[in-house]
């Protein structure tokens, strides 16, 4: 239960910080519009193709040999070395591409502004730094501190995005909003690290580490080009107004990726610990997070598919409806990315991080791969002519694609070297959400279709989706009495007050 608990407190957090980006979001949208959207999302993407080098699978190294009650003083050592390091690494690596971009080809970045460029530069080196102190929290399993870091780092950003919006200040309040957000976090998260100590490292616990995150660097790299490429591709190809778009959609669609997020905060420490004092129930800890997941994510999912360009009307505005067909494809990925996560936890935290990355390369590169055909109308340097180009929607079916296959790759593995079985009770829930969308499409055509969908009516109908799901899970034995009883007890908020209270304190 403390596990549970602590996942829930993580998921509600990160709910929280997705509606707050969402009304940021939506100011944004309707004031600046999808071109200085598009800017932040290319600035954020062009730096964030480098983040892997300060990563390099190093950070789930340090959450694993803190979860495994290794020497602290040590282990944040050892980190401190790694990623200074690895931080010079990308900023030199940095460097040298924009120096090569813009003096040697005699080229321009121009979606972005160099002002620009440079202050997501600076979020992201102290994201990164700032990453020691959260990922020792995340190894002790420290949640509260966790999530509100995240809350700070999020409310703050908002903030500064809304007024940047209301008062027509410029682009790059937007990329200060990211930065100062970071900066903020970073305060609250020194307040609380502080009186840790610190220890120099030695041979034996660089190996320790370098031993678990060089299977791991692959994945890294892996989950960089998923996170960032997409939109670099679409900006080559098209405009920032597409990228815009598609960014914006993909924020609506990664509301879902909050529950995934929370998941791998303190679901690894807790796999990681079970694993290393072999002390069973690992099977039924991953058939939970994954079942219990989904059953707040399915009915979301069926709503966002169904009303998919009225959704985008009302957060963002009208000039975002052409990706709505995008925003259906992103929101089933973000189902399976959800589906996805426990079960990659699982081998991760079993120390099989191998068999992740290899199951990472092969679903990226076919995402890749899908993504250079699907999204150009031609590529004439490669004499491809007549392409899809299907822009943003384009990028969408690849990146769905690419979780299909770890979707598949992951459960294999989890089953023939761990002997966790695919759960029987995903069938359900996937039974259940076909009849809610079925219904909600005769709902649709009989009303919402002469009508014009009002903020207000999609809480109704997002309310009608939600109770159809759990009446009809319910009548086939997917929703029991018992998970009542253990979804009532897990968010009862004055046990989650007692908790939040008590690790701040200590």
């Amino acid at each position: 239960m403390p596990t549970s608990r602590k996942v829930t407190l993580m998921f509600g957090v990160e709910i929280i910080n997705a509606l707050i980006g969402w009304v940021a979001l939506f100011v944004v949208a309707r004031n600046m519009g999808p071109d200085a959207l598009g800017e932040i999302a290319y600035a954020l993407s062009l730096v964030g193709g480098f983040t892997f080098l300060a990563y390099l699978g190093f950070r789930n190294a340090h959450i694993k040999r803190v979860s495994e009650g290794k020497n602290l003083a040590k282990c944040i050592g050892t980190f401190f070395v790694v990623q200074t390091a690895l931080l010079f690494l990308m900023l030199i690596a940095f460097g040298i591409f924009y120096w090569s971009w813009t003096s040697i080809l005699d080229k321009q970045f121009y979606d972005v502004r160099i002002e620009v460029l440079l202050s997501i530069l600076a979020y992201y080196v102290i994201t990164i730094y700032s990453g020691i102190m959260k990922d020792t929290f995340t190894g002790l399993q420290q949640g509260a501190k966790v999530a509100i870091t995240n809350l700070i780092a999020e409310g703050s950003r908002a903030i500064i995005m809304i007024f940047t919006a209301l008062f027509a200040w410029k682009v790059i309040w937007l990329a200060n909003a990211y930065l100062i957000g970071a900066i903020l976090a970073t305060f609250f998260m020194f307040w609380y690290f502080k009186d840790y100590s610190i220890e120099k490292t030695d041979r034996a616990f660089v190996n320790s580490y370098v031993k678990y995150a060089v299977p791991l660097a692959v994945l890294s790299i892996v989950g960089i080009v998923n996170t960032f490429f997409d939109k670099i591709i679409v900006g080559i190809f098209w405009t920032e107004t597409e990228v815009g778009q598609y960014y914006a959609v993909q924020r609506i669609a990664l509301f879902l990726g909050t529950i995934a997020l929370s998941l791998e905060y303190m679901l690894l420490p807790a796999v990681s610990k079970i694993h290393q004092e072999k002390s069973g129930g690992l099977s039924g800890l991953i058939h939970r997070s994954e079942r219990y997941t989904l059953m707040v994510s399915m009915p979301v999912v069926v709503v966002v598919y169904m009303f998919s360009s009225d959704i985008i009307r009302i957060l963002l505005s009208n000039d975002f409806v052409d990706a709505s067909r995008a925003l259906q494809i992103l929101v089933l990925g973000s189902l399976i990315m959800i589906s996805n996560r426990p079960w990659s936890i699982a081998l991760r935290g079993a120390d099989r991080p191998d068999i992740t990355s290899a199951i990472g390369i092969l679903s990226t590169i076919s995402s890749l791969v899908l993504m250079l055909y699907l999204v150009p109308k031609e590529i004439p340097h490669l004499g491809l002519y007549d392409l899809p180009g299907l822009g943003a929607e384009g990028a969408a079916l690849a990146i769905l694609s690419s979780y299909s296959i770890a979707c598949l790759g992951l459960r294999f593995f989890s089953f023939t070297k761990l002997g966790i079985a695919p759960s029987l009770s995903l069938g359900k829930q996937i039974i259940s959400a076909i009849i809610t969308a079925f219904l909600l499409s005769k709902l649709s055509a009989w009303y919402l279709d002469t009508e014009v969908l009002r903020w207000y009516t999609l809480f109704l109908v997002s309310g009608l989706g939600a109770f159809l799901y759990f009446a009809i899970l319910s009548a086939i034995g997917g929703f029991k009495r018992a998970d009542f009883d253990y979804l009532y007890d897990v968010i009862n908020p004055f046990k989650m007050l007692s908790y939040v209270k008590k690790e701040l304190k200590e």
